[in-house]
């Protein structure tokens, strides 16, 4: 059983709490009707809560470069190896950031995977992918060189993560107006190093523009970084239909 998108501590009283959906799941857990439980997040905080509460087995939470220097997330890492407790990595590109990396080297998937799975209390990683050829270069890890996984090179250019930065999760989704969020976001960030005709074909191909927001502001209520999607949408309709 996998509890998904736990992200705020109202979320965790939700689901952790008394009569929550972790209960059930612990039913079903005895009952023989599943196995282990899972659950994923995406602040630090909660996920702390969840691992020292003790009732999950497998924590899935965002392990990737750009968050090496941030001593909290060594806590995490380390009280799940303390507890005895899976840890699921995932997001090993920063939502497709890292791979699009201006350092002075090109920072490649098998080395962000390497990463991941380096970290204390690691057991796997999950990345995600859009096509064929992105999984090609992910599964490239299982026959990589030591030369290849070889990150170290990579810190010195990886800027922290801070919040507010969209990483295309879309968990802001749904949206009302069916506006493909996170792609959205993915065409401004893009754009930083210049609005080329295939970009902006793109964007004429999404089903809804930006330029249909309503600014009821749902989807920043359900964004774990408190993305300005809002602003987001008034960059993209700036860029691409003016």
């Amino acid at each position: 059983v996998f509890l998904q998108f736990v992200a705020r501590g109202t979320d965790y009283q939700r689901v952790m709490g008394s009569q929550g959906l972790l209960e059930l799941a612990l039913c079903l857990q005895q009952e023989g009707k599943a196995g282990m439980i899972g659950l994923s997040g995406h602040d630090i905080s909660v996920a702390l809560r969840v691992v020292r509460d003790g009732r999950i087995d497998i924590l899935m939470f965002p392990i990737n470069l750009t968050a090496n220097s941030l001593l909290r997330e060594k806590d995490l890492l380390n009280t799940c190896l303390t507890n005895r407790m899976g840890l699921v990595a995932m997001k090993p590109f920063a939502g497709g950031r890292l791979l699009q990396s201006s350092g002075s080297r090109p920072i490649r998937p098998v080395q962000c995977i390497s990463y991941a799975l380096s970290q204390t209390g690691v057991s796997t990683v999950i990345p995600g992918v859009q096509s064929v050829h992105e999984l090609e270069a992910a599964l490239h890890y299982l026959d990589a060189t030591e030369e290849e996984k070889d990150f170290s090179s990579t810190l010195a250019d990886v800027q922290q993560y801070s919040k507010g930065e969209c990483v295309y999760c879309n968990h802001c989704l749904p949206c009302p107006v069916i506006i493909n969020i996170g792609e959205t976001i993915r065409m401004v960030d893009t754009a930083r190093r210049g609005i080329l005709l295939e970009l902006q074909t793109k964007y004429d191909t999404l089903l809804a523009k930006a330029s249909a927001c309503t600014e009821c502001g749902a989807c920043s209520e359900r964004c774990p970084f408190e993305v300005d999607v809002i602003s987001k949408m008034k960059r993209a309709i700036e860029l691409f239909e003016t």
